[in-house]
């Protein structure tokens, strides 16, 4: 079995100034897929859809349910103001892909 060479990343050949923009990059990339993500999930929900399925994936949603006790509620509103139920319980999407691996 192969080993990997203690020490050594795919990045142990950049300056620090790649490293630097390297990161910055990847930021930027992620946050704008985070961004891209989050318009697709809020149109999903605005057209009231629980499951859709497309040629490489299937999405489906679910509301959470707050498990915690009413007394956490209570105690809570005393000291900040209280927040809706789908504040405190964003919806949850499932990502299935048809190609054999799924993403949460």
């Amino acid at each position: 079995m192969a080993q990997a060479t203690p020490g050594y990343s795919r990045f142990h050949n950049l300056s620090n100034e790649a490293l630097a923009d390297a990161i910055g990059q990847a930021d930027a990339v992620l946050k704008g897929a985070e961004a891209e993500v989050k318009a697709l999930k809020d149109e999903f929900k605005s057209r009231g859809l629980l499951t859709a399925a497309g040629e490489h994936f299937t999405v489906t949603r679910s509301d959470q349910v707050s498990s915690r006790p009413q007394t956490d509620q209570c105690i809570g509103c005393l000291f900040r103001p209280r927040m809706d139920d789908a504040a405190m319980n964003p919806p949850r999407f499932l990502l299935n892909s048809h190609i054999g691996w799924g993403v949460l």
